[in-house]
């Protein structure tokens, strides 16, 4: 079995002193054992490396290969929406290209996307169905019920009704609910997370 973590994120880059400049003008502080082909960023409990395309693919057993980018996103998670905005800014500031300015998207959070100077691609989000520890490590948890109950909903209808009964109504009037009656556990959480967001903005 394999053990279910991430310990390591390399990016290939074609100029590794632009990339260590950029990411250096993000604030990041390269690690000390960091060397002149490679450099390392320690992270809450994993390390991002730089290192050279070239070098990667070979290192990977094909050389030559035209590694692409763009299929990976890395993502950073803000507790408010002016954070991801700051976020963004210092991206832009730092030297990179702008690919969707933060908005409010469809699952109920907060999100935007910029991509380094070779293209690897990184998400600032706020998500508030999942809140940040303290040092801003992320541990994904749902505190409502109503929503923790939902994946399940179809599986214990008349539990959750007893739970909440709201959300039942809710789902009942929206979009979900027509389109197939919320067919599948996917839709009813879906429908769940919009609720809950619904809610909280009348807070």
């Amino acid at each position: 079995m394999t053990p279910q973590r991430v310990t390591l994120i390399t990016l290939g880059v074609a100029d590794l002193d632009r990339s260590r400049a950029f990411y250096g003008a993000l604030g990041w502080q390269a690690h000390p054992r960091s060397q002149d082909g490679v450099v390392f960023y320690q992270m809450q409990g994993a390390v991002l490396g730089l290192f050279g395309r070239d070098d990667l693919a070979a290192d990977q057993g094909r050389p030559g290969a035209a590694l692409g980018t763009g299929a990976v996103t890395l993502a950073q998670n803000f507790a408010t929406e002016a954070e991801v905005d700051a976020a963004f800014v210092a991206a832009l500031a730092a030297g990179a290209s702008a690919l969707k300015a933060p908005e409010r998207v469809f699952w109920g959070g907060y999100s935007g996307y910029w991509a380094d100077p070779d293209g690897h691609v990184w998400e600032v989000a706020m998500n508030p169905f999942w809140p940040l520890a303290e040092d801003g490590s992320l541990t994904p948890a749902f505190s409502c019920s109503c929503v923790a109950s939902a994946g399940s909903m179809w599986q214990s209808r008349s539990r959750l009704a007893v739970r909440c009964p709201s959300l039942i109504a809710w789902i009942r009037k929206s979009p979900i609910w027509s389109m197939g009656r919320a067919g599948s556990t996917m839709d009813a959480f879906m429908a769940a997370r919009q609720f809950r967001a619904w809610r909280e903005s009348l807070a």
